[in-house]
């Protein structure tokens, strides 16, 4: 989303370091296509596609977006149930400032986060998984190589499918611990374009609430902490305390997919399961990485304070979450 929604401007990321014939002639480095795939494009696009979500026991739901961005990394993402209704959710980032206006709700949200580079992604990714590349087939009628992203269990976690010719994301998967499929964007169309300036800025009804990105809409819990830095379309729908006040709970969602953020005062985190494989933060701590029912599970401790977060995110996301945590 993930808007990761999250994954719009991988949805339309450049190989910057890798000239077209050469893509397309001879299989590239696994690494070096990763950090080009997550850099930003040289060219201005236009594009259609759909975004769907894989809940386990239930039929697939399905959304279409538009998505419009510009080689100075401004982007606008349309989300919607169907081509003839009003978008369901917009969302428009320009480096390190983000907007998002979900009109079901009459609130937008804006606020600061933080960036990070390709390089820093690629390289949060390449010490989790083991990286290939593969032929991908064809998306979008384009010839696509394939990278995919596994645990260490050999479970594929991610999978991305880049244009050879232009060096374009046009698909991406996400995976759940147990190797069942979570998500899938995918283009349908695509087009160089020139999107108007104007689009970059959202325009909202009179009188519309405006909250921040990370802390939830109305009263947020005193003495809760928020990241910095959220998924990509994601937002903190509610807070609550537990444990007489001690735990703060934050939760957050995408309209597709959730996560919840636990924070408890100088203790470990109550509950689910916490045994899992050691990574580490990049304030120099550690975390442990786990598994729930519903997806994965990261605790760590921080500032006297004991940490877990779970849901629907990668475990990478999990991870920039973490280090992008903001103190209270």
């Amino acid at each position: 989303m993930k808007a990761e929604l999250f994954l719009a401007a991988l949805l339309l990321a450049t190989i910057a370091s890798l000239s077209a014939p050469a893509a397309a002639r001879e299989r590239p480095d696994a690494a070096e296509l990763l950090v080009a795939a997550l850099s930003s494009p040289a060219t201005g696009y236009e594009a259609q596609g759909r975004i769907q979500s894989f809940a386990p026991g239930r039929k697939p739901r399905a959304l279409g977006m538009t998505v419009y961005f510009l080689p100075d990394g401004r982007l606008r993402r349309e989300v919607r149930a169907s081509p003839r209704k009003p978008a369901e959710q917009v969302y428009i980032e320009d480096g390190g400032r983000r907007e998002l206006y979900w009109p079901a709700l009459a609130t937008a949200w804006k606020g600061t986060v933080t960036h990070e580079s390709a390089a820093d992604r690629a390289a949060r990714l390449l010490a989790l998984y083991s990286v290939s590349v593969s032929t991908g087939g064809r998306v979008v009628k384009r010839a696509t190589w394939r990278l995919d992203l596994r645990g260490p269990d050999g479970v594929l976690r991610r999978a991305y499918w880049v244009d050879r010719a232009e060096g374009l994301l046009l698909k991406c998967e996400e995976y759940r611990p147990d190797g069942s499929l979570l998500r899938r964007e995918r283009l349908t169309a695509l087009g160089a374009a020139r999107p108007d300036q104007g689009l970059f800025r959202l325009d909202l009804p009179p009188d519309t609430p405006v909250a921040s990105l990370t802390a939830p809409r109305g009263a947020a819990v005193p003495g809760a902490g928020f990241p910095r830095w959220i998924p990509d379309g994601f937002l903190a729908l509610e807070s609550r305390t537990e444990d007489s006040g001690r735990s703060y709970v934050v939760g957050y969602g995408d309209g597709v997919e959730t996560f919840e953020l636990r924070q408890t005062l100088g203790a470990k985190p109550d509950g689910g399961e916490t045994s899992g494989r050691t990574v580490r933060l990049k304030n120099g701590g550690r975390g442990v990485l786990g598994r729930e029912a519903d997806g994965s599970r990261l605790t760590f401790q921080a500032g006297g304070r004991a940490y877990a977060i779970s849901g629907e995110i990668p475990e990478d996301e999990m991870m920039r979450v973490a280090d992008s945590l903001a103190t209270p």
